[in-house]
């Protein structure tokens, strides 16, 4: 971005504009390059007083020598500097979201759909191409346009797909996942499955989950003709719930498209997400459990209104304050009981997610995910800097 400066030659002060200015959040000193002025048609003459930055014969800034180094004679307007605070506080937030578009993240921003969100007033759209974004996103299906009819309640429709096997499994085994999204709220939720005859099972658990939400039971599930759901015993359970199956026409995949766009979006997000932090694959089931969190707070085509569908379904706003980088340095606190007086008090986690009270973080001792509540993430650090493991 460009930076204002104040620059003091002598008796005067000059108003200055440095352009093409590079944000470097773990830089603690400002840096000016002589090559870069050279290259912009200016001369810089260092001498034994200090250095001088001219052009064409006029004196432009002036340095004073400090040890081996020279400090310019200059002053950042406040409001500039605040521009580039905003725009690292929109980076941070992408990636905090799990690489979320800049147009779905400026919605957010303007239409202020959650609460927690601070990027400061000056937020504008980041320009910059983000590589792990490039890295995880393909080709998109069509978007479902907001004007296309949807249910007039929730639950009453819910839509199902199947995404895997995947290869390797998880870190617990696991291979797949099954989604479950209402189309009215579009609200998702996702069981991480070991193999699809657990697809009733996760859909039992999704099915007394929204009735206990919502007082209501769920009257139509869409979902393709795959065995894990046309089968007698996943029958016979709708057809006890009073829930009327609705399998797809064969070879129309696009019946079923609203939760075929879903899963390639969860698995574009997390890959975005496991390709910053440079974390294992084996780490995929967190990474899209995680994605959908972020997914259910973000802006959506399919919601004519200024709402989540986290906001769709609780009847408030999300408060995202919590949300950290993926695959974040993470220091859980070790209680008083479980440490002697030399021990450490915290032990190195890497944050992999949200639990229902507390962030979802991968231990490397005991190689297995736990959720904490006490917990100091160090977002400047990833997993690829925090250690490596076998």
């Amino acid at each position: 971005g460009d930076v204002k400066i104040k620059a003091d030659i002598g008796t005067r002060t000059l108003n200055c504009t440095v352009r093409d200015v590079l944000y470097v959040p773990g830089l603690l000193t400002n840096l000016f390059s002589v090559k870069k002025v050279a290259e912009r048609g200016m001369e810089v003459i260092f001498g034994q007083e200090g250095a001088r930055i001219t052009k064409d014969g006029e004196v432009k800034c002036t340095a004073k020598q400090n040890g081996r180094l020279y400090e310019l004679d200059v002053k950042v307007v406040r409001g500039s500097a605040m521009v580039g605070e905003s725009e690292s506080k929109l980076s941070l937030w992408h990636r905090r979201y799990g690489h979320i578009g800049n147009t779905g993240l400026m919605k957010l921003i303007r239409n202020e759909m959650v609460e927690g969100l601070d990027v400061g007033k000056n937020a504008k759209p980041e320009k910059e191409i983000c590589e792990c974004c490039m890295k995880g996103k393909q080709a998109r299906l069509p978007f479902e346009e907001a004007t296309k009819p949807r249910s007039s309640r929730p639950l009453e429709l819910i839509h199902s797909d199947v995404c895997g096997p995947f290869n390797p499994a998880s870190w617990n085994g696991k291979k797949m996942f099954v989604s479950f999204i209402d189309d009215y709220t579009h609200f998702a939720a996702v069981y991480i499955l070991e193999a699809k005859s657990e697809v009733l099972d996760a859909f039992r658990k999704y099915a007394a989950m929204a009735t206990a939400h919502f007082g209501t039971k769920i009257a139509r599930l869409r979902s393709d003709n795959g065995r894990e759901y046309i089968n007698t015993e996943f029958k016979k359970y709708c057809d006890d719930a009073g829930i009327v199956m609705e399998p797809t026409v064969p070879y129309t995949p696009e019946q079923n498209g609203k939760s075929e766009r879903f899963n390639r979006t969860v698995m574009e997000r997390a890959r975005a997400m496991m390709e910053d932090a440079e974390i294992y694959w084996y780490m995929w089931s967190e990474a899209v459990l995680a994605a959908v969190h972020v997914i259910n707070r973000s802006p959506t085509a399919a919601l004519r209104d200024a709402k989540t569908p986290y906001e769709m379904w609780f009847g408030r706003k999300p408060n995202v304050s919590k949300l950290r980088v993926f695959g974040s340095k993470a220091y859980t606190h070790i209680p008083k009981e479980k440490r002697s007086k030399l021990s450490a008090k915290s032990h190195v986690c890497v944050l992999v997610g949200y639990g229902m009270n507390g962030y979802r973080l991968w231990d490397p001792v005991k190689k297995q995910v736990i959720v904490a509540r006490d917990v100091k993430v160090e977002e400047k650090v990833m997993h690829k800097q925090v250690y490596t493991d076998d």
